[in-house]
């Protein structure tokens, strides 16, 4: 909806310039869907998945992206690339992902060739996820999931 004209606009480039952020570098990187996996058993899986679903390309959508063996090239594409990087600059990455089990699945996937980033501890560790979450969520969620004053925390470089 429109309600008339911008009485005024603050855009990143605004808040860069006033030193409120620092700038966002985007890089476009794209992982093929499931480029590894084995079609076949794929779409068995999603047949079965699917049955009685009320929202089927949601469902589908999902186990597509969130297959495993395009998540673990997603992993390797995100640590040689970062490595890369680092060479020249040191810098922070974010990914953003289409939905939190895949986060929470992708993050295993990195830690597993990288054991020393994780850390339970807030305060130590070279990746975090930061979602949002519910008492109801699956612990393998819930260990992801944390406070206001947490989430302030991590605002800060690890």
């Amino acid at each position: 909806m429109c309600f008339g004209r911008y009485v005024s606009i603050y855009d990143l480039q605004d808040a860069v310039e006033n030193g409120a952020t620092v700038p966002i570098v985007y890089e476009a990187r794209q992982i093929k869907l499931a480029e590894n996996a084995n079609h076949d058993e794929l779409f068995a899986e999603i047949d079965e998945l699917l049955e009685g679903e009320k929202n089927p390309k949601l469902r589908l959508r999902e186990k597509l992206l969130g297959s495993e063996a395009r998540l673990h090239d997603l992993a390797v594409d995100f640590v040689q690339h970062f490595a890369k990087r680092n060479e020249v600059v040191d810098s922070k990455a974010m990914m953003v992902v289409s939905s939190r089990q895949i986060c929470v699945d992708l993050y295993n996937q990195i830690i597993a060739l990288h054991p020393e980033w994780h850390s339970d501890n807030i305060n130590e560790g070279a990746i975090k996820i930061v979602m949002t979450g519910s008492a109801s969520d699956a612990s393998e969620m819930q260990k992801h999931v944390y406070s206001k004053q947490e989430k302030q925390t991590l605002r800060t470089p690890l």
